[in-house]
């Protein structure tokens, strides 16, 4: 009997994956195989049919992301049962797949959304203690940015290198997003990772001037003037060599670790 449902659950999960994992699929092929299951089974077994990972911890809603097929993501989270906090052996979750994702149209951007309402936005991966946040930012997917600011997730996080999401964009030197974030309420841009720096130090470590400008205006200014600094229409950005010492004093060997190494799962 025990054998004769492992190899029924095999089977089912071997349909599911080649109907919703392709880069192929569909959503009226989607939705037609979790509608018959729904009406002979229920929605119990429903969700753990569309909550099912293969070897590699993957379950169709990682691939449908990694796809970027926002017809098929659409379609599995309209039923309310998808796990979107579901980790893949490499540790990431369907909403860190995101981070890779471009979404063109104002359809894709809502299906975006829905994805982050039923994901907890906060979640890091096991290896490095990234969070969605980071990795769209270290990507530069800027929208991505804009709709996880909108899903209220938290800007200071860091991870196991205690780098935060401000520390990537200055690395990366990617200027729109280093805006969208010192425009955040909460953004905290004295917060130092293990070697010490601050997303001011490192945008000067790497030479990116107008970001380390940025930086030091926003550290610089108060409260009610750091909208007008982030604008850019601050009289007063030059950093003085005083800044830029304390930068100097760091070893000429230091390599950094904050890049990302994201990949796709499959």
């Amino acid at each position: 009997m025990l054998y004769s449902l492992t190899a029924a659950s095999q089977t089912v999960q071997s349909q599911w994956f080649s109907i919703g994992s392709v880069p192929s699929a569909t959503a009226e092929s989607v939705n037609g195989f979790l509608n018959h299951i729904s009406m002979k089974f229920g929605r119990t077994v429903l969700a753990y049919i569309i909550n099912m990972v293969d070897g590699n911890g993957n379950c169709v809603m990682h691939y449908s992301v990694s796809n970027c097929n926002f017809e098929v993501m659409k379609v599995i989270l309209k039923t309310g049962l998808a796990d979107a906090d579901i980790r893949n052996k490499v540790g990431y979750t369907p909403t860190m797949l995101a981070a890779l994702c471009d979404a063109p149209s104002a359809e894709d951007k809502k299906v975006l959304r829905l994805l982050l309402f039923h994901a907890d936005v906060n979640v890091t991966a096991t290896q490095a203690g990234q969070t969605a946040l980071m990795l769209a930012v270290a990507h530069n997917k800027q929208e991505m940015v804009n709709l996880l600011l909108e899903a209220n997730c938290a800007v200071n996080l860091q991870d196991f290198d205690g780098s935060t999401a401000l520390m990537s964009a200055a690395e990366h030197n990617h200027v729109d997003i280093v805006k969208l974030l010192l425009d955040h309420p909460d953004i905290d841009v004295s917060l130092k990772d293990q070697d010490g720096s601050t997303a001011l130090d490192i945008a000067l470590e790497y030479g990116h001037e107008e970001t380390a400008e940025l930086l030091y205006a926003f550290e610089k200014s108060s409260p009610r003037q750091r909208y007008s600094s982030v604008q850019r229409s601050s009289n007063n950005r030059h950093i003085p060599p005083s800044a830029r010492s304390r930068n100097s004093q760091r070893s000429s060997s230091y390599s950094s670790s904050r890049s990302s190494s994201f990949q796709r799962p499959i």
